[in-house]
């Protein structure tokens, strides 16, 4: 009975970074702890990851502390191994966001805390601020989707082959995690790769689709089976409707081509029912056929340049397997030359086998 009075309450702590892989559990050697707190720490990084890969974006720095007494649960927004004494809140500059005995309360909380660090990079300033100032997590990052999905639809109408590769780069930026995490070989990874770049020359094929219909657009323009023979509008209006197009092709920007064809179509249909095939309509005829080239021109630029700037998922791994493979190669030639030096030694008869195998086995 008296023995039972000092028996100590198991207790332990640990610090979760976006740099941690191997939690490391201080303060106890209780089993039970260090499998919670282990729990803990993984948990934690797996629900930043998966929010990062929800949003497209990667993960970005954080510090986290977790921390248990008996039941009990602690979250410190600081690196500190304090949360795990009897009375953390004694210890200067500590501050526990939890201390209770829920352990899903407690890595609510611990996200939240991490994602107001900034665990969450690449994305816009607007969405970063949906997930700091989120009173749940749920609601925060349904906001943020909402948020950057807005863009990413409007980047499919402004610039169709940018958007295609966006979501080819991220398809593929995840499945290399995975690899990673399957231990694929350098083969693999290469054969990985050459999927990569067929799906990536595929969408940029699919969406380079307007340029085909701007080319047919001018084609018959050159033609002229097209004629416009409408009936007369008014003059003004169709202008103002060609002028943004005339704005955005001649300042090198995408245009929507199917709506320029539309308007362009229209413009030299009046222009033609008011002035004839005069010199006057001709000028006219000349502006839309340099604007369609223009615009056929930065398409076609586009296409060409298309992954300039844009970083290949697969450069990064490849190149660490390549790197330690070299490493290994460089080690075990490294120990074959000694060995034959020894070898050497010995066969001239000033070789000391005794103290070369001392040193091999370090004693």
């Amino acid at each position: 009975m008296i023995g039972g009075l000092f028996k100590k309450t198991p207790m332990g702590s640990t610090i979760v970074t976006a740099n941690t892989t191997n939690p490391v559990i201080s303060g106890t050697k209780d089993a039970g702890v260090i499998d919670s707190l282990t729990g803990m720490s993984k948990g934690l990084q797996q629900n930043i990851q998966r929010i990062a890969d929800q949003l497209g974006a990667e993960v970005g720095q954080y510090a986290v502390s977790f921390g248990q007494r008996g039941s009990y649960y602690r979250v410190a927004g600081t690196a500190t191994n304090a949360v795990g004494n009897k009375h953390p809140s004694r210890t200067p500059g500590i501050e526990l966001l939890y201390d209770g005995e829920d352990p899903e309360t407690a890595m609510r909380l611990a996200v939240l805390n991490a994602l107001q660090d900034g665990a969450i990079k690449g994305v816009r300033e607007g969405t970063q601020k949906l997930l700091r100032e989120a009173g749940d997590i749920e609601t925060g990052l349904s906001k943020a989707l909402s948020f950057e999905q807005a863009f990413k639809d409007l980047k499919r109408y402004t610039d169709p082959v940018g958007a295609a590769l966006d979501e080819v780069n991220l398809k593929f930026k995840q499945l290399v995690k995975i690899a990673k995490e399957a231990g694929a070989t350098d083969e693999e990874m290469r054969q990985l790769e050459q999927l990569y770049k067929l799906q990536r020359d595929e969408a940029v094929k699919a969406a380079g689709v307007a340029t085909d219909a701007l080319k047919d657009f001018l084609q018959s323009l050159k033609a002229g089976s097209n004629s416009p023979l409408s009936l007369r509008e008014q003059q003004a209006n169709a202008r103002a409707a060609l002028d943004p197009f005339i704005t955005d092709i001649n300042a090198g920007k995408n245009v929507d081509t199917a709506k320029f064809q539309e308007a362009a179509q229209t413009f030299l249909q009046i222009e033609r029912d008011i002035n004839g095939s005069t010199k006057e309509y001709f000028a006219q005829y000349d502006m839309i056929t340099k604007l369609t080239e223009q615009a056929i021109s930065a398409i076609d630029k586009q296409n060409a340049n298309t992954g300039t700037g844009t970083e290949n998922p697969f450069e990064k791994a490849i190149a660490k397997n390549s790197e330690a493979t070299a490493n290994i190669l460089e080690q075990q030639s490294s120990m074959l030359a000694e060995q034959t030096q020894l070898l050497k030694q010995i066969a001239g008869g000033g070789g000391n086998l005794d103290a070369w195998w001392q040193a091999q086995r370090g004693y």
